[in-house]
């Protein structure tokens, strides 16, 4: 694919269809994306700061190796996924799933 001078877009209001297309390297700096749909995007080793993702769904995600940090979690519904590994303040979240599931029986 041919690279191309970048787009800068600015204090605008403007739906965007981007299909098959590499936007790896680009900002997002104060954009409104609500309401938008990612489909079989990647987004391996992007930095996500101060982001509101609430009302969202992730589905079929890979968030393997991720760190959240500093992050509101209330509410928040985790299903039918894969924990190995996964620990929540250093703790095991399988150990605690564990336990948990051995107290209940």
């Amino acid at each position: 694919m041919e690279t191309v001078p970048a787009v800068r877009i600015e204090k605008t209001k403007q739906w965007i269809e981007a299909i098959e297309s590499d936007l790896s390297g680009s900002s997002f700096r104060d954009v409104n994306l609500s309401g938008t749909s990612f489909h079989d995007v990647k987004l391996a080793a992007a930095t996500i700061v101060d982001v509101d993702l609430s009302g969202s769904e992730l589905r079929d995600v890979n968030l393997s190796g991720v760190e959240i940090r500093d992050a509101n979690l209330s509410g928040v519904s985790i299903k039918d996924c894969a924990l190995a590994g996964m620990t929540i303040n250093g703790i095991s979240v399988e150990h605690l799933l564990a336990l948990y599931r051995g107290m209940k029986s």
